[in-house]
C-alpha cells in the first residue's frame, strides 16, 4: 500500500506548498499533505481500506503507518493548546482541576520533513514566538520549586 501511495505522490506531485496544506480532496477531514506524508492513506479515497470507516477517524488513521502511543498527565494549561503537528496527534482523555490526561500518537516514520523546506529566516520569526517561549510554571524550575514539589509528595 505504501508503494501505491508513493506512486500517487510522484504522479500528483503532492508536496509542500502553502496552497495545498489544507486541501482535502476526498473530504475525510485529513489534508492531502497529511494523508501522503503522515498517515500513508489515499488522499483521493475517503476510506482507503473500504471498511466503512473514513480515514479521518481517530483510530483508522493509524492503520497504515507505524505509530507510538503515549499517555501523559500535565498540569492544567492557562489556555487551550493544540499539540497536533506533522509528527503527532493529541486528544484529551480526561480533564480535572489537578491535571489534564492526554493521549499522544507519534508518527516516527512520516515523510513531512523530506518535503517541508527549511526556513532561512527562522531567526526573524523568533520575535513573534516570544509569547510561546516564555517560561510557564511547569518549565520554570529552580531549586526552591524542586524542594517545594518534593515536600508535597
Amino acid at each position: 500500500m505504501i508503494g501505491i501511495l508513493m506512486l500517487l505522490f510522484l504522479m500528483t506531485g503532492i508536496g509542500y506548498s502553502e496552497s495545498n496544506l489544507d486541501q482535502d480532496s476526498d473530504g475525510d477531514g485529513l489534508s492531502d499533505f497529511q494523508e501522503i506524508h503522515k498517515y500513508f492513506t489515499d488522499p483521493y479515497n475517503k476510506d482507503s481500506d473500504s471498511d466503512g470507516i473514513p480515514d479521518g477517524d481517530w483510530n483508522e488513521r493509524r492503520e497504515y503507518t507505524y505509530t507510538v502511543k503515549t499517555i501523559i498527565r500535565i498540569i492544567p494549561l492557562e489556555s487551550d493548546f493544540n499539540f497536533d503537528d506533522d509528527f503527532q496527534d493529541t486528544r484529551v482523555l480526561e480533564r480535572t482541576p489537578d491535571y489534564i490526561e492526554l493521549e499522544v500518537i507519534h508518527y516516527p516514520l512520516n515523510t513531512c520533513n523530506e518535503v517541508i523546506p527549511e526556513n532561512p529566516n527562522w531567526q526573524k520569526g523568533d520575535a513573534q514566538m516570544q509569547e510561546y517561549l516564555r517560561p510557564r510554571p511547569s518549565a520554570n524550575w529552580d531549586a526552591k520549586m524542586r524542594k517545594d514539589l518534593i515536600a508535597e509528595d
